[in-house]
């Protein structure tokens, strides 16, 4: 039975216009998808070849909506609010399900599998979590990035690189002299998770997420990266979402250096990865990052087995 779900994708862009329109097209093969995408204000290049693409494609227009006009810094509270912002846009689109994305990621499965996986899995939310502090997560098991005001939002970590991380790290330093500490403030009474910023989320937690006080008030601004903290934090201390949290992004993400990036980009060499991935039962339905150079013949490929 085909239940013809409302999925809404949520994407931030900010480079290669040619994976973007290549994810855009991805996507509107779906029946009742919508895209609901910011790319950054800084990027020209992009904003100008997607805006020449919509006027060659006129007829999807009213299927995508951009937002163009914010200047979203590396490990600023702005891309959390650039999601939410998308979210509710397309909440009130009355969406089924959304899925946040970058610009570089590809559905890696058939248009009918992801179609079926969503319907037979109607009301769970997909979302990768842990408590924190964790072992995996730097500086206090990933805390002190909440438990401190950090210069993200006000400063370009990548433009200014070493000399943004002296600065922060100082800023941080006389915090501690001053026993400042965010963690209750911001979290009040729950207990803080973490995970990757991805999730593929059912309506009803997008609800609870944008209805929360820690987005209503947005007590997570001059924190770092809380993408990968308030929505994880948030839905596991949700009871009414409990039973339908399922700890899995069904995103496939290559955790180490590919062609001189972290998270790696994809190649043909991770071809029977992706490939044995949507075997399992719990499969990966989306990867990144795909580079539109780089990774043409794996996505001819994957075009070709979908």
């Amino acid at each position: 039975m085909t239940l013809n779900l409302k999925h809404a994708f949520l994407i931030t862009a900010y480079r290669d216009e040619h994976s973007l329109i290549g994810l855009f097209e991805q996507i509107l093969k779906i029946e009742n998808a919508k895209i609901f995408c910011q790319i950054d204000q800084r990027s020209e290049s992009v904003i100008k070849s997607i805006g020449i693409w919509l006027e060659k494609n006129s007829a999807i227009q009213h299927r995508i909506h951009l937002e163009l006009d914010q200047i979203i810094h590396w490990g600023s509270s702005d891309h959390l609010l650039a999601q939410l912002r998308l979210a509710e846009l397309a909440l009130q689109d009355h969406a089924d399900y959304f899925h946040t994305l970058t610009g570089q990621c590809r559905i890696i499965s058939s248009i009918n599998a992801f179609k079926n996986f969503f319907d037979e899995n109607i009301g769970k939310n997909f979302i990768e979590y842990f408590p924190l502090p964790n072992s995996s997560w730097a500086r206090q098991g990933g805390l002190e990035r909440i438990s401190f005001y950090q210069l993200h939002d006000v400063m370009d970590a990548k433009k200014y690189g070493k000399l943004f991380l002296r600065l922060n790290k100082h800023f941080i330093q006389i915090q501690k002299l001053f026993g400042i500490n965010r963690l209750k403030t911001i979290l009040e009474s729950k207990k803080p998770y973490g995970g990757l910023s991805y999730w593929s989320l059912h309506q009803d937690a997008i609800k609870e997420i944008l209805n929360d006080h820690l987005v209503i008030k947005k007590k997570f601004q001059h924190t770092f990266c809380s993408e990968e903290i308030i929505p994880q934090t948030i839905v596991n201390n949700s009871s009414s979402l409990k039973l339908s949290l399922i700890n899995h992004s069904l995103r496939f993400v290559l955790w180490e250096e590919s062609h001189g990036e972290v998270p790696g980009i994809l190649d043909m060499n991770h071809l029977s990865q992706l490939k044995d991935s949507l075997l399992d039962k719990m499969p990966f339905i989306f990867a990144r990052k795909f580079d539109s150079v780089i990774s043409q013949e794996l996505i001819d490929q994957l075009k070709n087995e979908a």
